[in-house]
Order: C-alpha cells, then structure tokens, then sequence
C-alpha cells in the first residue's frame, strides 16, 4: 500500500479557497491539511508535508504590516530550502518569487477576467485564457525560469522543484 500525499494548502482569507485544486488533491486520495494563516499565529512545519500550495489574496505581498505575510515567508524559505515542491498562485506566486530573491510590487495595470497569457512551455504551462484577478506583479526571483508572460508581467515560473503562477487555474464558478 502506497504512502498518501500529504499536502498543506495556506488559504489567506474565506473567499479564496482551493476550488480546482483541492478537487484534484481529493481525486488523488491526498492527505489535505487547509490551514488559515492569516488566522493563526501558529505555522505549520513545511517538513512535514511533500507538498505545499499558497493561495490567492486580496493582501500585497510586499506587505510586511500583515503579520502571516513574514511568517508565510519563512515558511516557503524553509520548504524550498528542504526541496519540498511549492506552488504559487497569484498571491502565493508573487510572494514564492519575493522570498526567493525577486521583488513584489503594485504594478501600473490591474489584470482581471480571463486572459490569453505567451507561453515558453505550452504543455507546462497553455496559453488559456486564465482567470486572473491581481493588482500587483512581481520579478523573477535569480535562477528561475520564466514560462508565461503577458505585457503587464510574468505570469508563470518554474524555479527549482516549485511552480508560481499569477493566474488562477484553482477558481470555480462558485469562486
């Protein structure tokens, strides 16, 4: 018998759950832990888990006032530090690519509805369209691999065994 997948998935606020994701997770029979860090000071071990996800946000990434913001920093630095996979998205990608060496910030066009993306890697990452709802954008962080992009910025990376997208692939009808 097969060892489950054990998965945290850090949901940073009520109306942005895993959606897609967690129905994926649920059709691999994955151990899912949800934890709300924006609602607990207490984080996770990332040693713990094979796999990490970090949501969308309505908060900035570049902003240290919130205090799960650092703490979620820490707690991706540590997992992929020990090589655990983390996926970005939206929020999760800009704030993957800042504690890695990139930069987040609030970027001159919002991009929101569903939009094309160029892709490096269409069997990665398709060009869509993608559901993207985001005000801010960030910079590749040294050593990543950009795969998409649209004018206003990246919007998909790979860097190491972790994947940050600015899109949203995760969002239902009812998200």
């Amino acid at each position: 018998m097969s060892r489950k997948l054990k998965v945290l998935i850090l949901q940073h606020e009520a109306p942005t759950p895993p959606g897609y994701l967690a129905d994926w997770l649920d059709e691999q029979k994955a151990e899912v832990d949800v934890h709300r860090i924006d609602l607990q000071e207490v984080t996770r071990d990332p040693r713990d888990y094979d796999f990490i996800a970090s949501l969308g946000s309505e908060f900035a990434a570049f902003d240290d006032s919130k205090p799960f913001i650092p703490r979620e920093a820490d707690l991706l630095r540590a997992a992929t530090k020990a090589d655990i996979p983390v996926l970005g998205l939206c929020f999760g990608g800009q704030l993957l690519a800042r504690t890695l060496g990139g930069k987040s910030f609030r970027s001159d066009h919002s991009e929101i509805g569903w939009l094309p993306i160029r892709t490096e890697d269409p069997e990665l990452v398709s060009e869509g369209p993608w559901f993207n709802w985001h005000f801010d954008s960030f910079t590749l962080p040294p050593g990543a691999k950009l795969i998409a992009e649209t004018d206003v910025g990246p919007q998909a990376y790979v860097i190491g065994r972790s994947l940050g997208l600015q899109f949203h692939p995760e969002v239902t009808p009812e998200i």
